[in-house]
């Protein structure tokens, strides 16, 4: 044996100084010997004591040279010493890998056992060791450190027992690395730095050795008892931690033991021993064959200079990625060879908001190629910062081949290399937000080569030849990528059956993947149950979202990334210098900071539009000590600068337009594919835009929110006034309940009050409406008086109001007393005491007093035809509002004469199709099929639904309506698959637009009922019976008037 070996065979522990016991020691020669196991040891550790029972029996010299005798059983030492001594090891991370390297190397050399194959067994921190060894001795090759590339060359198998593999968050990998360290005392600095999250050394070791773990059999063994720790006991390297995210050719094994204990057997008959045993003497019969042919394979090259990976990462695509298919699969076929010249330059864009996961999906597709060796070289740049794209180019200019053609670490020099290269290559080039005046400056110049951009700037589809826009993910892929990142699959029937919980949650985070992961990081962590994690989201909404919760798997946060494209927009309107630029983005910031206190959908431009061109409305504010303070101009809160008019008073869309397009390149906004100028929002983006702001800013754009809200609305009630009032709803309620969450005391105005009365009372928020109106009569009274009109108009809404409510003997009062009141003040003949009367009138004909209503009516009609003329639209509605009322009484001639000279009449002024003479149309079909003249009834009525349908669509409620009436007709006719074809039709549109409680849609579910009762459908009509009885029941106890927004807690 040479001295050489005999120095190494003597580093042994005894009484020799301890920094002789460093190196590779001999256990076990083996019998004719064909493989190498080598033992390596973690923290406070040494090559023996490390694995040494309590009965001193050492497992790999004492067990197993019997069950494997081929195997010559080493084990290195090296300084993991952590406790008090004269001096630490400055060693590195990687100084400990490249010295094992060393050792191994020339141990094998003078033993001439340089192709033997090698079977690892690395305990914690010596797996760490190891990794960083093996990523070192695959980068080199004939030219560079050739020897070394024997051990990459050698190793076939790996078993890591306890090691703390990721480094993402401090509760993942550095809460091990403590813990491992409190079972001693004192750390050696330099290690435990290098071992602590987001470390360079680790942040770069996992997709490194990603990118080659394939090569090797690898066994993750982990504990499944905890560790006695000076501050209590725990699983000191769980599961999650002990396995190589997105590791090739592995599988995790659990031994019943603690940490310490994980590498020390007390006998062979130990269940554990004979695991660990068992694997290893399968490795080391499969490794002669496999490592021959590695080794015939690597001297059958011509030319072995360029071994180096096709690509090296910077980051690795998370192990627990899900779904997104169908954009891995358009970059397969954008990228792929078929169809394609060699030197034709390919450019392709991921678009999309931050979070969404675009990075991902480019990682994984790059780890894709390099399995199936699609390209010659990968090469990534994240092209945040100058700063990071410097590192980028000059990780390029370190390859090899770009080194030895002489390329220098600038971003000139490295873009003329690949322009020049003729291998196929693709450039990365990731987060490129702010590249969109720039893109050219860090493109190669050649027309060869494959170019993929991630960004959320969609300035940059037009300097690409194909673009992707990531989109959510699909519900069912979200849902199970929450299940991942819990860490609940193997009991995700137990802890959430159906996935009624996983839904909603990944509902309400809008299916962004980077926000599911931190929910799932959430539950896997422990903070919170998946049942408790709504509740939870809730209260902490802006601080899981902000990161505070930990343990994902991402440098960032959804936060975080969203910040970025507000910074990008900022950003710009700094670098801007024409005035016209530099108002754009302004205007860009202010509607960002606007919309979030809208519903963060369907965000219509026709608001904008509206409250532009809304004619003057003197505003009054509720209880104030400044006695010029209770007026408002009409203006006040708005923004003026997006609602400028043509001369014409017509609004001008162009800089609003503008504004908005800016917001959808920076994907906060994104268009609506169905509507025109309707954007919406991500309900995480909506959010943040409001978390991120201070007091003083919610204050100020819930505020400009409510003006333009209020403007928007107008006394008008042609259908399209209707819909857009119909639209504003869910605005409404949104803008209530931000005002709450962000615990803003409102200070109501009357117009408000009326104009959000309004679109309440029309979608059925009754108790919401009173209130308001109520306010809007007390702050009326307050300022003008109560006699003033505006205060008697206030005053009428509340009565209607009570009357749509049931509580008729109040609206009938309140009524009266307006109606005395504006005869007193205005005379009897006053446009609004008419319009008054014709308000009590209504209350009447619901209270079934015919005589009165009639009486009051045509008082009504005598004097509108006096004062406005026959033809005018208030008097044709008094006219229409009396024959109605002669109708009930059971005066049909004279309903039906009064009925056709209005129907007439309407038609000379508005035309055939005009909503106002399709109503005069259903009226006089009414009175016909009263009369028993169901022909013409039928006729009249089916013309009414074909002119609806053409006019506002067959989704309208006045179309679906009309429809009710004509199966009513035609069911009285016994046209009964007629009545059911319409009937059917009917109840699918009234469920979609008026929803199942509404009183036509359980009027047209009844209809029905007794169609199919007639036709001998027994089953159908217990179907209906059963779905009225749900209905009817939940009307009982919620009945319609109790519909309420909250607003009223608001009011006290």
């Amino acid at each position: 044996m040479s001295a050489l070996i005999q120095l190494l065979l003597s580093w042994s522990t005894g009484d020799i100084p301890r920094d002789t016991c460093y190196g590779i020691k001999e256990l076990a020669s083996g019998t004719s010997p064909v493989v190498d196991i080598v033992a390596i040891h973690g923290l406070d550790g040494d090559r023996e004591g490390s694995w040494t029972a309590t009965n001193g029996v050492l497992w790999l010299r004492d067990l197993l040279p019997s069950i494997i005798p081929e195997a010559r059983i080493l084990t290195y030492g090296y300084d993991a010493n952590t406790r008090n001594q004269p001096r630490f090891s400055t060693d590195t991370v990687y100084d400990h890998g490249l010295n094992l390297i060393v050792k191994l190397v020339l141990f094998r050399n003078e033993t001439e056992t340089k192709e033997r194959p090698i079977i690892f067994v690395a305990h914690s921190v010596g797996g760490i060791v190891l990794k960083s060894a093996l990523i070192h001795a695959n980068a080199t090759h004939s030219r560079h450190l050739h020897e070394h590339k024997a051990i990459e060359l050698s190793t076939y198998g790996i078993i890591f027992l306890g090691t703390p593999h990721q480094g993402a968050k401090t509760a993942d990998f550095g809460g091990c690395i403590l813990d491992i360290i409190s079972i001693h005392s004192k750390t050696n600095k330099i290690v435990v730095k290098q071992l602590r999250p987001h470390s360079e050394q680790l942040q770069v070791q996992l997709p490194q050795y990603n990118a080659i773990s394939e090569k090797y059999d690898t066994k993750f063994f982990y504990e499944a008892l905890p560790t006695y720790l000076h501050n209590g006991t725990r699983v000191v390297v769980p599961k999650h931690s002990a396995v190589v995210p997105g590791a090739v050719n592995a599988e995790p094994i659990s031994l019943q033991k603690d940490h310490t204990n994980l590498v020390r057997f007390l006998s062979a008959y130990d269940e554990d021993f004979r695991t660990v045993s068992q694997v290893l003497s399968q490795m080391a019969k499969k490794s002669p064959a496999i490592i021959s042919r590695c080794w015939r394979r690597y001297k059958r090259t011509d030319d072995p200079e360029d071994h180096t990976p096709p690509y090296v990462p910077t980051a690795i695509s998370s192990p627990i990625f899900t779904g997104q298919q169908k954009y891995l699969e358009q970059l397969r076929e954008y990228f792929g060879t078929e169809g394609r010249r060699s030197d034709e330059r390919r450019h392709h864009l991921i678009h999309g908001m931050g979070g969404i996961g675009k990075t991902q999906i480019c990682l994984k597709f790059a780890e894709e190629c390099v399995k199936a060796k699609r390209f010659w070289r990968i090469f990534w740049v994240d092209t945040t910062s100058p700063e990071t794209l410097k590192i980028g180019f000059e990780a390029i200019a370190n390859d090899p081949v770009a080194r030895n053609a002489g390329v220098e670490k600038t971003p000139e020099s490295v873009l003329r290399w690949l322009s020049s290269v003729i291998e196929e290559w693709l450039l990365i080039l990731d987060n490129a937000d702010d590249q969109a005046d720039e893109l050219s400056r860090i493109l190669p110049l050649a027309s060869q080569g494959n170019i993929l951009i991630t960004s959320r700037n969609a300035a940059l589809s037009k300097q690409v030849q194909k673009v992707t826009s990531i989109d959510v993910m699909e519900k069912p892929e979200a849902v199970q990528l929450l299940s991942k990142a819990a860490d609940i699959q193997d009991a995700v029937e137990k802890e959430d059956p159906g996935q009624v919980i996983s839904n909603s949650i990944v509902e309400n985070l809008g299916s962004l993947p980077l926000a599911v992961d931190i929910a799932g990081a959430v539950i896997r962590n422990n903070v919170c149950t998946i049942r408790e994690y709504p509740e939870i989201f809730a209260r902490h909404r802006r601080s899981i979202l902000n990161g505070d919760a930990a343990g994902h798997l991402y440098n960032f946060t959804v936060y975080t990334a969203l910040d970025i494209s507000r910074a990008g927009i900022e950003i710009r309107a700094d670098r801007a210098n024409k005035p016209s630029e530099i108002q754009l983005y302004k205007d860009a910031i202010f509607i960002l900071r606007t919309l979030p206190f809208f519903h963060h959908q369907r965000i219509s431009e026709d608001t904008f539009k509206r409250a532009a061109e809304a004619p003057p409305w003197p505003r009054i504010v509720e209880d104030t000590d400044d006695p010029q303070g209770d007026m408002l101009p009409t203006t006040a809160d708005l923004p003026i600068h997006l609602l400028k008019r043509t001369e014409a008073g017509i609004w001008d869309p162009f800089s609003f337009r503008k504004a908005m397009s800016v917001l959808c390149q920076f994907s906060v906004l994104k268009k609506d594919m169905d509507q025109v100028y309707s954007w919406t929002m991500h309900p995480l983006v909506h959010c943040w835009a409001r978390d991120m702001m201070s007091p003083e800013d919610h204050k100020l754009f819930s505020s400009v929110t409510k003006a333009l809200l209020c403007a928007s609305v107008t006394w008008r009630f042609t259908p399209e006034d209707y819909l857009f009032r119909k639209m504003l709803l869910p605005h409404i309620k949104a803008y209530y309940q931000h005002t709450v969450e962000a615990r803003i005391q409102p200070r109501f105005q009357d117009d408000e009050c009326a104009k959000f009365g309004l679109v309440l009372s029309e979608n059925g928020y009754w108790k919401d409406t009173e209130a308001l109106q109520r306010k809007a009569l007390k702050i009326r009274g307050r300022v003008l008086g109560g006699e003033h009109p505006d205060t008697l108009i206030s005053k009428y809404n509340l009565a209607m109001i009570l009357g749509s409510m049931g509580e008729l003997q109040k609206a009938e009062e309140i009524g009266k007393e307006v109606v005395e009141a504006q005869k007193d003040i205005m005379g009897d003949e006053a446009l609004e005491t008419l319009q008054s009367m014709a308000n009590l009138a209504v209350t009447y004909l619901a209270q079934k007093r015919l005589e009165e209503a009639e009486s009051l009516q045509a008082q009504v009609v005598q004097a509108r035809t006096r004062i406005r003329g026959p033809n005018h639209p208030e008097t044709l509605v008094s006219m229409y509002n009396l024959s109605s009322t002669l109708r009930q009484q059971g005066r049909l001639e004279d309903a039906e004469k009064l009925g056709i000279q209005v129907l007439k009449a309407r038609k000379a002024v508005f035309g055939e199709d005009d909503p106002a003479t399709l109503t005069s149309m259903a009226g006089l079909a009414a009175t016909f099929r009263d009369q028993g003249r169901l022909e013409e009834a039928a006729e009249m009525q089916s013309k009414v639904v074909q002119l609806r349908k053409d006019r506002l669509g067959l989704e309208h409620l006045s179309t679906l309506r009309s429809m009710h009436f004509l199966a009513l007709i035609l069911q009285q006719q016994g046209k009964l698959q007629d009545a059911m074809s319409v009937g059917l039709g009917a109840v699918q549109g009234l469920k979609k637009a008026a929803g199942a409680e509404n009183e036509h849609t359980v009027g047209m579910m009844e209809v029905l009922m007794d169609i199919f009762q007639a036709e001998g459908n027994s089953a159908e009509v217990e179907n209906l019976k059963a779905e009225l009885e749900e209905i009817k029941n939940h009307q009982r106890s919620d009945a319609k008037w109790h519909k309420s927004l909250g607003i009223t807690s608001l009011l006290l």
